[in-house]
């Protein structure tokens, strides 16, 4: 503030405020000069407080006086004067720039223009008009300390709230007593039933049921809870001294509530975006989803996705969509821009980029296992020391189906770190497989081979075409090394099919005379173990 040159009429008002409180009692709160103005400095707050009521909350020195010191003298004034006979007349007097406030034409404390909180956006002339109401307040009240009769009747009234919230609270329990046996009943009738095929205790009827009881054990308490609130703040404003209590309890609830109900209200625009982005999302996702379904069936067909890949295809789409989706709604979430959900966000962020580094690299396995078409659903392949049915391909891990009714489960990243065989892939029919057998020289090679493709001919579910073949895989130094490969009709039946097959050839051998045994060298034979030419094709038994 400017400094404004003294005058007349401001000496006039140093002599009447001697006149009036004595050279003692002066004090910088109740003088305001030209000089005074350009010395208001910021202070820490101090309210005034008469019978527990806040009448005024001072927030600047004045001269040397700081705000405590200045509600300290402005107590011990109200108090004095109420101690007193008083009429209670309260009045505002203009001094300076100020205003000072006066109980029956005596002064008891200045409001300076730097008390006004500057955050609330309050005005000085209503910080005046606020303080002169609460200071009627005190009187009031005051009086009513003092009158006998008043304090009866709030004794009584404060009876007559106690009795009631006794009954409500009564009738809160006897109400949820009731609901606690009717919920009883119903399970009990429920178990009842499960003799004869109903509900048995301990499923998710009997689940729902034990929620919905503790869920009304809990809101009968809530509301135990809001009445008692109730009945402290109606009895609190029945006494002088603890009014102010009881209206700060009424005014929290008042607060949280208009609190709430304005949060809700002005976050009903974004929740309605966020409403149609969701909406719109869903339609978007069940139209693709529709047209997935109709390419696994077979109806339509899309060149850049293939019928065994559409599963994990209709997954990423719909998670990249939703990603968006949420993306696109975040910022009309209710509290989106505030510090503490941005940092709630960025904690999420950290802990699932540290916490999924090995689910990423699993899910990436996934894809490109799914991608590569390596191996697909329902083929026979040979993973290291693993052999199965393929059942399903997962982003993690793949399942396998072992010919003996094992259920091997093997991670995606071992996968592609291992040798995989697929006995399906080339097969024109059925399943490929194999079987080895060792023979001695002994035993015409021609023979060998006409008995083994003999023993297929016998087994059932081994397909005629294409037709099996044996090959020679080893010339060991005691033994050739037979591999006779066919198809196998029913690749579900693979296990049911190699048994039948080794039947047969043992049976195959026996009946041609021939020994399925590999002999080992200790000493050289008395006669070279070679087939003569004249018995390169000997007779055999037929099918």
């Amino acid at each position: 503030m400017e400094k404004v040159t003294k005058s007349p009429v401001v000496h006039l008002f140093f002599v009447l405020a001697l006149c009036l409180f004595g050279a003692a009692e002066l004090r910088a709160d109740l003088l305001d000069s030209a000089d005074m103005v350009g010395i208001y400095k910021p202070g820490t707050p101090a309210p005034i407080i008469v019978n527990n009521r806040e009448i005024v909350v001072l927030r600047s020195f004045v001269f040397a006086n700081a705000p405590q010191q200045r509600a300290s003298a402005a107590v011990e004034r109200i108090q004095k004067i109420l101690s007193s006979s008083f009429v209670g007349n309260v009045t505002q007097r203009k001094y300076g720039d100020g205003q000072l406030i006066e109980i029956d034409s005596t002064p008891v404390f200045f409001l300076s223009p730097a008390d006004v909180d500057i955050e609330s956006g309050q005005s000085h002339a209503a910080l005046v008009r606020n303080t002169i109401e609460h200071l009627r307040m005190t009187i009031t009240e005051a009086r009513e300390l003092s009158d006998p009769t008043l304090l009866l009747w709030a004794l009584l009234w404060s009876g007559g709230y106690l009795i009631a919230w006794l009954v409500v609270t009564r009738l809160i329990f006897l109400l949820k007593k009731k609901i606690h046996h009717w919920i009883n009943l119903q399970i009990a009738e429920r178990v009842e039933q499960s003799k004869i095929g109903g509900i048995v205790k301990g499923t998710a009827s009997h689940t729902i049921y034990t929620v919905v009881e503790r869920s009304v054990v809990t809101f009968a308490w809530i509301l135990v809870m809001i009445t008692t609130y109730v009945w402290v703040t109606v009895t609190l404003e029945r006494f002088p001294a603890t009014r102010s209590w009881g209206e700060g309890m009424a005014h929290s609830v008042l607060d949280a509530g208009s609190w709430v109900v304005t949060g809700i209200l002005s976050a009903l625009p974004g929740l309605a975006t966020v409403l149609v982005i969701v909406v719109v999302t869903r339609i978007i996702n069940r139209i693709l989803g529709y047209v997935f379904e109709r390419v696994q069936q077979g109806e339509y067909e899309l060149p850049w996705v293939d019928v065994d890949t559409i599963a994990p295809t209709k997954r990423i789409i719909t998670l990249v969509l939703w990603v968006f989706a949420l993306a696109f709604a975040y910022p009309y979430l209710p509290g989106s821009s505030s510090e503490a959900f941005k940092g709630v966000s960025v904690l999420v962020g950290l802990m699932i980029s540290f916490g999924t580094t090995g689910v990423v690299g699993q899910a990436a396995s996934g894809f490109i296992l799914m991608y590569s078409r390596i191996i697909r659903i329902g083929e026979y392949v040979v993973i290291g020391e693993h052999r199965g049915t393929v059942q399903r391909i997962g982003f993690f891990n793949t399942i396998l189906t072992t010919p003996f009714r094992e259920t091997v489960t093997i991670p995606n990243s071992v996968i592609l770190s291992s040798t995989v065989v697929n006995s399906t892939r080339m097969a024109e029919t059925g399943l490929v497989a194999s079987t080895t057998v060792t023979i001695g020289y002994d035993t015409p090679w021609r023979l060998v081979h006409e008995m083994l493709i003999t023993a297929t001919q016998r087994t059932p579910g081994i397909a005629a075409e294409p037709a099996p073949f044996v090959s020679q895989t080893a010339l060991d130094d005691f033994y050739v090394e037979y591999r006779l490969t066919f198809n196998i009709i029913d690749r579900t039946t693979r296990r049911v099919t190699m048994t039948a097959l080794h039947g047969a050839i043992q049976d195959v051998f026996n009946e041609n005379g021939q020994q399925i045994m590999s002999p080992h060298y200790e000493m050289d034979p008395n006669s070279p173990k070679i087939v003569p030419p004249g018995k390169w094709n000997p007779p055999h038994s037929s099918p």
